[in-house]
């Protein structure tokens, strides 16, 4: 089998950022995408994505009934083809499909926690049902300090914060408007970095001075994208470093 991972991002709590880590961070940090499944109602995240060269042709949205079809042809693409499967979606709904058709190994399971004192129950509960499993803690907030997981009870007061928690593989990511920036253009920010990643700054003006014809308005526009194009390389390359860093060592273990 070529299949190389399957990352899950999970949690019992919606509105964490599973979304957001599956589609922008995760598909931003390894080498090839095999296939991305939303298993969502809703599916308002894989519609963002319109203009998506990395995901076109990859996104599955689907209802959580459906999930176990949808595993089986990932994972017979994958294995056809290669790349990794990446999948986002609430841990009642899917964990016992993955229980049954993947194997310890095979499995990264990424739990999404924002900086919420309500949510400190919701993010053990989720670490608690993935025992033995791989699991990576990603923080999601405005700085460190105010990541509640990692200062635990003993400065917040807070009680159900196990030691054992705190030695699982933790990973902070900042707020950034890169994530914005991107989706308002309907790609991820691997779409949106790639520019910069062909073209110097040199490079890039002269060649849009050439493209513009003389439309000012048009080389404004497209000198603005290289710029987020510029913000989103920088983001993938510098603030996610930890993060890839932690996938690849877990995949190893």
């Amino acid at each position: 089998m070529k299949v190389r991972r399957i990352i899950v991002v999970i949690q019992k709590k919606g509105g964490v950022g599973k979304s957001t880590l599956g589609f922008q961070v995760v598909t931003a940090l390894v080498d090839g995408v095999a296939c991305v499944i939303e298993v969502e109602n809703d599916h308002d995240t894989s519609k963002v994505f319109v203009n998506s060269n990395q995901l076109r042709g990859k996104m599955r949205a689907v209802k959580s009934k459906d999930f176990t079809n949808t595993l089986a042809e990932a994972i017979f693409d994958a294995a056809e083809n290669g790349g990794d499967i990446i999948i986002n979606g609430h841990l009642n709904e899917i964990i016992d499909t993955l229980r049954n058709s993947s194997s310890y190994d095979e499995l990264i399971f990424i739990c999404p926690f924002m900086s919420d004192r309500a949510q400190i129950e919701n993010i053990t509960a989720t670490v608690d049902a993935l025992k033995g499993y791989k699991v990576l803690v990603i923080g999601n907030s405005s700085s460190k300090e105010q990541f509640i997981f990692w200062n635990g009870s003993e400065k917040y007061g807070l009680p159900g914060v196990k030691v054992e928690y705190k030695k699982l593989p933790t990973v902070y990511i900042p707020k950034t408007e890169v994530f914005d920036l991107s989706s308002m253009l309907g790609e991820t920010i691997t779409d949106t970095a790639v520019l910069a990643r062909d073209y110097t700054p040199d490079q890039i003006r002269d060649y849009l001075i050439e493209k513009a014809n003389g439309d000012r308005e048009w080389f404004k526009t497209q000198f603005s994208r290289y710029h987020i194009s510029v913000a989103c390389k920088n983001f993938i390359d510098n603030d996610l470093a930890d993060m890839k860093k932690a996938i690849e060592i877990l995949r190893d273990l």
